[in-house]
C-alpha cells in the first residue's frame, strides 16, 4: 500500500504541474459566459472499463446528437468527404521477463518485451443533398513482437508478427426532415462517461491494448439498424442489433492477456500447452477458440435490442436508455477437473494429461459463454460557463466479473454510477477533466474478483497543455480503490499541422487482483509517429 501511495504521488505531481500551468495562463482566456468549446481528446468520433485512462477520450462522439446536422447544400447536390490517418507507434517493456519467475513452459507466460505496430484508416462519406449518405471505413493493422521467452535452452528473443485488416463501418443512411433511417456496420455511441462509461454497451471494446489504442478505433462497429426520430421536445432512438459481436480480447500470450503470471499455474499450464502445440504464426487464429466456447445463435434469435430517449430539461440534456442484449466478455465455468488441478500445484504432464482426457471424453475442462442481460441508464450534461458537468448512472441484470485464484467468473446485478466535470478555458489545446465513479455488485461472492469488489471506486484525470503551438504535454492518470491500483499514461508531443510524434511512458502498478497490478507487465515507454489527412 505505502509503494502504491508513492507510485499515485509520483503520477499526480506532472498533472497537477499541468492543471497549475492552465490556470494560470488561462486565467484571462476564458470564453464568454454560456460559450464552451466542445472537448475533443482523441483524433476524430471516438472506451474501460475500461482498464485505461485512453477511455477519456469517448466524449467527442458519445456527444453527438441522435440526428447527423443538416448540410447547408442544395437538396441535390452530391459530396464527398475522405480522411484518415497513419501511424507508427513502438512500446518497450520494463517488466520483469519470464526468466524471473523461476519456472519453465507450459507454466512460464512469454513477455512482449518489444512491440510495433503500424496503422492505417481511411474514412469516406457521400452525401447526397439533405435526405442521403453512405460511409465506409477500413482499418489495416501490422504488428511485430520481440518475444521473450524461456526454454530449457535458456532464454530467447524471438520475433513474430500479425496482419489484421478490418472493415470497420459500410452503412446506409436515409436522413429526413425528422426522421434518419441507418443500415449496416456503424457506430452507436451511448452515455456521457468518458473515463468511466456504464451506459456504453452497443460497441465492443478493444481491449488488447486499451492504454495506448487510438481513440477512433478502440471500440467496433456492429451490425445494425437505427433510427432517431425528432417529436419535438423529445427524441427516441431505436436500435436492432442482428447478430453479437463480443469485446476483443487475448486470452493467453500476449501482454494484455486475461492469463497473465498471477493467474493459477493449472491455468498457465492448460493454456500454455495449447498454444505450445501451435505455430506462433497461428496464435492470432487460435485467440477466440479457446477464449470462448460457445457463442450466442447467428439465427436472430441471438439478436439485441435498445431504446434511447433525450430531452431537454432546463440545463440539462437528459438521456434515458433500455438494452436487451449480452455481456460483452464471457461466464467462465471450471469443470471438476480443472477445480481439483487448481487445488494442487500439478506438474505440466499432469495439465496436459487432464487435457487430452477431457478431450477424448468430450467433457472440457472450462466453458466460455455469454448470458442475457438487461440494461438501463440514465445520463445527464450540462454547462455552467467554462465548465461541462456530465453524469451516468446504470443498472444492469447480468455482469460477469473473474475471479483470479480460480479462473472462474461471478455473474451478478451491479449499479454503477459516474460524474465528470470538465474544464475548457478558451486556451487552444488546453483541457482538464476530472471524473469519479462507483460500483457495486448487488449479489454474489465478491471475493478475489479482478478489478472488482462488493464496492469499488474509481477517479480519473486527464490534464493537456499546448505550448508555442506546437509542443504538447499530456498526463492521464486512473486511479482504483477497492483493489486498489493505478494505470498512467504521459507524453510529450510534437505536433506542426497533420504530423504528430510522441515520447512518453505507460504505468500499471497496485494490488495483485487491481487491474494496474495484475496486467504490470505492461508499464514501459514508447514513442509514436502519426500524419493525418
Amino acid at each position: 500500500m505505502e509503494r502504491g501511495a508513492r507510485t499515485l504521488t509520483s503520477l499526480l505531481a506532472p498533472a497537477a504541474v499541468l492543471t497549475g500551468l492552465c490556470v494560470a495562463r488561462a486565467a484571462n482566456a476564458a470564453p464568454p459566459e454560456g460559450e464552451v468549446e466542445r472537448l475533443d481528446l482523441g483524433d476524430g468520433p471516438p472506451q474501460a472499463p475500461a482498464p485505461a485512462p485512453s477511455a477519456t477520450n469517448q466524449q467527442s462522439l458519445r456527444s453527438a446528437p441522435a440526428t447527423v446536422p443538416r448540410a447547408a447544400s442544395g437538396a441535390d447536390d452530391d459530396t464527398f468527404e475522405a480522411r484518415g490517418w497513419a501511424r507508427s507507434r513502438t512500446f518497450a517493456g520494463f517488466a520483469a521477463g519470464p526468466a524471473d519467475s523461476g519456472e519453465l513452459p507450459p507454466l512460464a507466460i512469454p513477455y512482449d518485451r518489444v512491440w510495433s505496430e503500424a496503422q492505417l484508416f481511411g474514412r469516406l462519406r457521400y452525401t447526397r443533398g439533405r435526405h442521403f449518405e453512405v460511409v465506409a471505413s477500413g482499418l489495416f493493422t501490422w504488428n511485430l513482437y520481440a518475444r521473450e521467452a524461456i526454454s530449457v535452452a535458456g532464454t530467447s528473443l524471438d520475433a513474430r508478427g500479425s496482419v489484421e485488416p478490418s472493415l470497420r463501418e459500410l452503412y446506409l443512411g436515409w436522413l429526413g426532415g425528422r426522421a434518419d433511417l441507418r443500415v449496416g456496420q456503424q457506430r452507436i455511441p451511448w452515455g456521457k462517461g468518458d473515463a468511466f462509461a456504464p451506459n456504453a454497451v452497443l460497441e465492443p471494446r478493444e481491449l488488447r491494448d486499451p492504454l495506448l489504442t487510438e481513440t477512433e478505433v478502440n471500440r467496433y462497429p456492429v451490425l445494425a439498424a437505427r433510427g432517431d426520430v425528432d417529436l419535438g421536445a423529445l427524441q427516441a432512438q431505436l436500435v436492432w442489433v442482428p447478430f453479437f459481436v463480443p469485446d476483443r480480447f487475448d486470452l493467453y500470450g500476449t501482454n494484455w492477456a486475461f492469463v497473465q503470471p498471477g493467474a493459477p499455474a493449472a491455468v498457465r499450464g492448460l493454456m500454455g500447452s495449447a498454444f505450445g502445440m501451435v505455430d506462433p504464426t497461428l496464435h492470432p487464429l487460435l485467440q477466440p477458440l479457446v477464449a470462448q466456447t460457445q457463442l450466442p445463435p447467428a439465427d436472430l434469435s441471438g439478436s439485441a435490442v435498445g431504446v434511447k430517449l433525450g430531452t431537454r430539461a432546463g440545463p440539462f440534456d437528459v438521456e434515458a436508455y433500455y438494452h436487451f442484449g449480452y455481456t460483452p466478455l464471457p461466464y467462465y465455468q471450471s469443470s471438476p477437473e480443472l477445480v481439483a488441478l487448481l487445488a494442487t500445484s500439478p506438474p505440466p504432464e499432469a495439465i496436459l494429461g487432464a487435457a487430452i482426457t477431457a478431450a477424448q471424453t468430450g467433457t472440457p475442462l472450462f466453458t466460455a459463454t455469454y448470458l442475457r442481460r438487461h440494461h438501463g441508464g440514465f445520463a445527464a450534461e450540462t454547462t455552467a460557463g467554462p465548465f461541462v458537468v456530465r453524469t451516468d448512472v446504470a443498472v444492469t441484470s447480468r455482469t460477469t466479473y473473474l475471479r483470479v485464484a480460480d479462473f472462474s467468473s461471478v455473474v451478478a446485478p451491479t449499479a454503477e454510477a459516474a460524474a465528470a466535470v470538465e474544464w475548457q478555458p478558451g486556451e487552444p489545446g488546453c483541457v482538464i477533466l476530472v471524473e469519479g465513479n462507483y460500483r457495486r455488485i448487488l449479489d454474489g461472492d465478491t471475493d478475489g474478483l479482478l478489478g472488482a469488489s462488493r464496492d469499488t471506486g474509481g477517479a480519473a484525470l486527464l490534464a493537456r497543455w499546448l505550448f508555442f503551438d506546437h509542443l504538447e504535454l499530456e498526463a492521464r492518470v486512473l486511479q482504483s480503490v477497492g483493489p486498489t491500483g493505478t494505470t498512467a499514461r504521459a507524453h510529450v508531443a510534437y505536433k506542426d499541422g497533420a504530423f504528430e510524434a510522441r515520447v512518453g511512458t505507460v504505468v500499471a502498478t497496485g494490488e495483485a487482483t487491481s487491474v494496474g497490478g495484475y496486467f504490470q507487465r505492461n508499464t514501459g515507454a514508447f514513442v509514436a509517429l502519426k500524419y493525418a489527412y
